[in-house]
């Protein structure tokens, strides 16, 4: 259910099974923000987010979930920026997103991850893209997509990726001491043999 408050402002309700949430939409001076409360079966979710242009388009993100049962929260953020050449055909994508518990206590692990993207379209029914996705920051674990979304007619449209990624496989070094009383080497070390690629095509068809 959604009800305006003004020209670019908005309330937004939703109800489901076991998950309910109220969200706030604006705009101030050109940038777009919204408010999220959501209980997602008995967890709770805080949320706001930012959207805006300064020459360079930049968004922010950010959301509190705390368990059901109480407990450490963990934070989650985000923030992008993207820009375009060639009268909007050649469009460039960054973003940095981290997780980590709210309290220094917590068990549960941090991550950072880093995502940047090129996408170019030739034509109104044609981008070709290509993305890089770092994870396990700072290390850094690439997975590499490259691919095409191609509109076939009004209700169809197809979507073909390749994707390249390096799985981690822990195996121990010669000289690490392993069965001699000695502690093992604490770091992964990663096999070259594990790179894997991968061809997806996925065909889609409004009804």
């Amino acid at each position: 259910m959604q009800w305006s408050v003004g020209p670019l402002d908005y309330w937004h309700v939703a109800v489901a099974e076991k998950k309910y949430g109220i969200r706030r939409r604006g705009n101030v001076k050109g940038t777009d923000w919204s408010l999220l409360a959501v209980s997602d079966d008995g967890q709770t979710i805080l949320g706001a987010d930012f959207d805006g242009d300064l020459g360079v388009g930049w968004h922010a993100a950010a959301a509190y979930r705390l368990p059901k049962r109480g407990g450490d929260g963990l934070w989650h953020a985000l923030v992008g920026a993207d820009y375009s050449w060639l009268e909007g055909r050649l469009i460039w994508l960054g973003e940095y997103a981290f997780q980590t518990p709210a309290s220094s206590r917590s068990a549960a692990p941090s991550s950072r991850q880093l995502f940047q993207q090129l996408t170019y379209r030739p034509d109104e029914f044609t981008s070709l893209f290509a993305s890089i996705l770092y994870t396990h920051l700072p290390e850094g674990r690439p997975t590499w997509n490259v691919g095409a979304d191609i509109v076939l007619d009004p209700e169809t449209s197809l979507r073909i990726v390749a994707t390249l990624y390096r799985r981690a496989r822990h195996t121990t070094p010669s000289g690490s001491g392993m069965g001699t009383g000695a502690s093992p080497a604490a770091a992964p070390w990663t096999d070259p043999s594990s790179a894997r690629l991968g061809l997806r095509a996925e065909l889609s068809r409004a009804f």
